[in-house]
């Protein structure tokens, strides 16, 4: 099994780390290399193929980045889109 797109802050706070512990299971992480997708997965957004909405969980005026951020540190939001 594999889990794929678990942001950092929703595992610290939905993760079962002590069920994976008593199964002794073990959990590889790394980095996404953005760069590399970032083109594709556009166009599957563009196409309709992929709804970004699902991961949103705030949308915030750019004057509120500030803001944003804080919520980040207090892992209060996943993913902030910033209008202008």
């Amino acid at each position: 099994m594999q889990l794929k797109d678990l942001s950092i802050s929703c595992a610290r706070k939905y993760f079962p780390y002590s069920q994976l512990w008593n199964r002794e299971l073990h959990i590889k992480m790394g980095r996404c290399p953005l760069k590399n997708y970032n083109e594709q997965l556009l166009h599957l957004i563009d196409v309709g193929r992929v709804d970004p909405t699902t991961i949103i969980s705030h949308t915030m005026k750019l004057d509120e980045a500030p803001k944003a951020y804080e919520m980040f540190d207090k892992k209060d939001a996943i993913k902030v889109v910033l209008k202008p």
